[in-house]
């Protein structure tokens, strides 16, 4: 699938022919984790879970301020059910690559 891909590649090749690296794909999937459409923000944490490879893609998450949306994304009333599912997808999975750098802010708001 696309993690393995995106395992075999610290950076994202654009369509012009330049790569973008993960830190800067974060920052800029907070744009749409903080937008008013709940299907963006489903979508962006979903990308996020599947950018997530290695320790080092976790930082950059941790860098780019990630984890607070999705705690934000976790304390959205019970009708945000497809958003509070993919945020807990997206904490299992970081637990699953390195818990030992698990931010705390993702399961403690």
């Amino acid at each position: 699938g696309i993690s393995s891909v995106l395992k075999q590649r610290p950076s994202i090749a654009t369509g012009s022919g330049t790569t973008v690296d993960k830190k800067s794909f974060f920052k800029a999937l907070r744009f749409a984790l903080a937008s008013k459409s709940s299907a963006l923000r489903i979508s962006s944490l979903r990308t996020s879970r599947y950018l997530i490879c290695d320790s080092t893609d976790i930082e950059a998450m941790i860098f780019s301020f990630v984890p607070t949306f999705v705690a934000k994304s976790l304390e959205r009333p019970e009708s945000h059910t497809y958003e509070r599912i993919q945020s807990l997808k997206l904490i299992r999975h970081v637990i699953n690559v390195d818990a030992a750098i698990m931010p705390i802010q993702m399961t403690k708001s």
